[in-house]
C-alpha cells in the first residue's frame, strides 16, 4: 500500500509540473488542476472501495481455510512484497534522479513544451496511470 501511495503521489505531482510548465493561459491551467484533484480522486475512492471489498470478501472466504493454504497465501504475500521493495529500490533513486540518462532528459524537456491535452485526456491518463 505504501508503495502504491508513494507511487501515485510521484505521478500526480508529474501531471501537475507538466501542467505547470504548459504554455496555457492561467484559466486553462486551473481547470487542468482541478481536473487532476479529481482524477486523483476518484481514482483513490474506487481503489479504495476495491480493497475493501477484497478485505470483507476475503476474511469471509478465509474462515474456512486450513493450516497449508493459510501458509502458501503468506509465502506467496512475501514474495509480491519482496519483488515490490525491489521495484522500489530501482525506482527510488530514478525519481530522485540520481540515475540520469541525458537522451532521456532532453526528449522529456521536449514532451513538457509540447504538452498538449485535453482535459479528458488528462482525466484518463492520470486514473489510468495512478491504476496500472
Amino acid at each position: 500500500f505504501a508503495r502504491e501511495f508513494m507511487e501515485a503521489t510521484i505521478i500526480i505531482g508529474n501531471f501537475r509540473t507538466l501542467v505547470k510548465r504548459a504554455d496555457w493561459d492561467d484559466a486553462k491551467k486551473m481547470a487542468a488542476h482541478k481536473d487532476i484533484w479529481v482524477s486523483s480522486f476518484i481514482a483513490f475512492f474506487v481503489a479504495f472501495l476495491a480493497i475493501l471489498g477484497l478485505g470483507i470478501g476475503l476474511s469471509q472466504a478465509g474462515q474456512q481455510l486450513s493450516k497449508f493454504w493459510v501458509h502458501i497465501i503468506e509465502g506467496v504475500s512475501k514474495i509480491v512484497a519482496g519483488l515490490a521493495i525491489a521495484a522500489l529500490s530501482i525506482k527510488v533513486p530514478m525519481w530522485l534522479g540520481v540515475y540520469r540518462d541525458k537522451q532521456e532528459e532532453e526528449k522529456a524537456k521536449e514532451e513538457q513544451s509540447n504538452f498538449t491535452m485535453t482535459g479528458s485526456e488528462l482525466r484518463f491518463n492520470i486514473i489510468w496511470n495512478v491504476w496500472r
